[in-house]
Order: structure tokens, then sequence, then C-alpha cells
């Protein structure tokens, strides 16, 4: 599967956070129809330390990729793909922070980015690694907030039937 024969639609009518929601659970069906080992990372706000309350973004996932012998973090984020930029635009706020979560622990974060226009059956992981090194931030013209625009010929593009040892490739 490749980036040129994906085709977006236009999203419903949902909440942000309801997109965000099916997301997860779609990108864990696909784990567990891929036989991924995986811990869910609990996002419940007294479930973090203190000190990292404002500075650290928890991934969703601890991910353990068998075909390389590898554990990383993975990042799930449903986003809108701005066709007319060709990208999926991340803040700055959430590259940072888990900038520190990455930092602090030693694992290595992926942001595994789709869209409700193709029902999250597509996924596009990238290393933060990569982020940082190659993708200068940009700021938006409406909110003036700082974000990394990431094209999916940045990707790694992962389709319902491929392995997760795709990205390591």
């Amino acid at each position: 599967m490749t980036a040129n024969n994906i085709t977006f639609t236009p999203a419903s009518e949902v909440t942000r956070e309801q997109i965000g929601r099916h997301a997860e659970t779609r990108f864990q069906d696909w784990m567990d129809a891929n036989a991924i080992n995986y811990l869910r990372v609990d996002q419940e706000p007294d479930t973090m330390a203190l000190a990292f309350k404002s500075k650290v973004r928890r991934p969703d996932y601890i991910i353990h990729v068998r075909a390389v012998g590898a554990t990383i973090a993975a990042d799930v984020k449903s986003r809108k793909y701005d066709k007319g930029y060709q990208n999926f635009p991340v803040g700055d706020e959430d590259i940072t922070r888990l900038q520190a979560f990455q930092q602090a622990f030693g694992l290595p974060v992926w942001l595994v980015l789709s869209t409700d226009a193709i029902d999250h059956e597509v996924w596009f992981w990238i290393a933060l690694d990569q982020v940082l090194a190659a993708i200068p931030p940009k700021h938006s013209s409406l909110s003036g907030k700082a974000f990394y625009p990431i094209r999916i010929d940045q990707c790694k593009v992962i389709g319902p039937l491929d392995g997760i040892e795709k990205i390591m490739g």
C-alpha cells in the first residue's frame, strides 16, 4: 500500500474526542489482529507523577516489536489531513511533551497518524526523532500556534494487512 492510492473523504459531525477514541480503538483492533504485544497507557490525570504533569505527554501504547526485539512507545493521533498542503499538522506542544517522555524513559516514541476520512484503516508512522530532525515547525496563520506539518511521504505507511515490523525497515 502506498500513499498515492488512498482516498480521503470529509469527516462526519463528531467531536474530536470521539474521533480520537475511535482511532485508538481501530489501532488496537489492528494490533490485536496482527498479534502485536502491547500495553495501553492509562491517560487518567491521577496516574502520572506530579513532576511530569505539565511537562510530559504519555504515549497511548508501549509496543514490543518481536521481529527486531525492540520496545517502542506509540502515540496515536487522528488528524484532519490537509489536502492543500498534503500533511497532517501535529501541535508543537504535543511534540515537545512527547520528547520529554522519550528523554525521561529512554523509549523511542513514534507518532501513529491517521484520519477518520479513511476510517483509520491506514496508519502513517513516523519516529519522533525524525520529526525533530527533519521537519521544521511552522506557525498557523489562524491561531499563531506552532505545529509540525508531517507529510505522508515522510511516514511509513502501514495498511490493515501489514505487520508492525514494516516500520523498522
